[in-house]
C-alpha cells in the first residue's frame, strides 16, 4: 500500500484569545502599593519637621517633591520692586524666614499681615532667636502687580521678585504658599506647607528656639 502524501499540512488549532486577566491581577497590587506609599509620603511631608520631630502637625495643604530640612538653603540674589537687590547669603548669622507667595493666592494674602508683624513687632519667641529676617519671594509676577498688592495691604516687608520661578524651582515649590525657616548657618530647619497663621508661627518659633 503506497503512502498518501498531503499537499497541505494539517491545520493547527487556533491560539486561544489573549486575556489580560493574569496581568491585571499582577499589576493591581503593585499599583495599589505605590499609591499607598505616595499617600504616606505626602502625610509625612506635611508634618512638622524640626530636628526630626513630627508632632503637633498642622493640616496638610500642599506637597513638595523633596525636602530641604537639614540641608543648606539654596542661595539666591533677586531684585525688589523698588529696584534694589536681596541676597539670602548676606543675611548669614541670623535666622531667616523665606516665604514663597503670589498675589492670586488666597492663603498668601491671609498670611501677609502675620509676616508683616514678624518684622514690625516680633514676639517673645522671635526675640529668643535673636534677630529674625524675612524675605517674601513672589513667584513669577510683574513688578506692577506686586507693587499694587503691597500698596493695597499696606505692606512694607522685604519682597523679592522671582521672575520665571527659577528660585522657586530650586526650592522644589509646586504649590503656594511655602515658608522655610533657615538658621544662622544657612541650614533649613523647618518648612511650613500652607498658610502661616499667627499660632503656627509662634509654635514654630518656640520649637526653633528650644529644640
Amino acid at each position: 500500500m503506497s503512502e498518501q502524501i498531503h499537499d497541505n499540512p494539517p491545520e493547527r488549532p487556533p491560539y486561544p484569545p489573549y486575556r489580560p486577566t493574569l496581568a491585571i491581577f499582577l499589576i493591581m497590587p503593585i499599583a495599589a502599593a505605590l499609591v499607598a506609599f505616595l499617600l504616606a509620603e505626602s502625610i509625612v511631608e506635611g508634618r512638622d519637621q524640626i530636628g526630626g520631630r513630627r508632632d503637633d502637625s498642622p493640616p496638610i495643604v500642599a506637597l513638595t517633591p523633596f525636602t530641604l530640612i537639614g540641608s543648606p538653603a539654596p542661595d539666591f540674589e533677586l531684585p525688589t520692586p523698588n529696584g534694589e537687590t536681596l541676597r539670602l547669603s548676606a543675611l548669614r548669622g541670623q535666622w531667616v524666614v523665606v516665604n514663597f507667595w503670589a498675589t492670586w493666592c488666597a492663603p498668601c494674602r491671609a498670611e501677609m499681615p502675620v509676616l508683616q508683624a514678624l518684622i514690625d513687632s516680633p514676639s517673645e519667641a522671635a526675640r529668643a532667636l535673636g534677630q529674625v529676617a524675612l524675605i517674601a519671594v513672589n513667584r513669577d509676577e510683574s513688578e506692577s502687580a506686586v507693587r499694587a498688592f503691597l500698596d493695597e495691604l499696606n505692606l512694607t516687608l522685604p519682597v523679592a521678585l522671582d521672575a520665571g520661578g527659577k528660585i522657586s524651582n530650586r526650592y522644589g515649590i509646586v504649590s503656594l504658599p511655602i515658608t522655610f525657616f533657615i538658621d544662622p548657618e544657612g541650614i533649613v530647619r523647618h518648612k511650613q506647607i500652607g498658610e502661616v497663621t499667627a499660632a503656627i508661627l509662634e509654635q514654630t518659633l518656640r520649637k526653633l528656639a528650644d529644640p
